[in-house]
């Protein structure tokens, strides 16, 4: 996220780049998505709330940045 850039390989395009806000806004994606096993740690009774909260974090984390533009 800080250089603006990644690059991945996938099996049917091969190796792919995404530059600037692209690579900013999937970093973005990655670290909402990496937080979801910390849910481990948490008390029984804390998990549904959490799992709210993270749902609606990983949908406005994909789907704000297309209904702002």
């Amino acid at each position: 996220m800080f250089t603006e850039t990644h690059t991945a390989s996938t099996r049917r395009s091969g190796i792919v780049t995404l530059v600037g806000a692209d690579a900013v806004s999937f970093g973005r994606i990655l670290i909402v998505l990496g937080i979801l096993p910390l849910v481990v740690w948490l008390p029984r009774k804390w998990v549904p709330g959490f799992l709210c909260v993270w749902f609606v974090a990983v949908m406005a984390t994909v789907f704000g940045p297309l209904f702002l533009r």
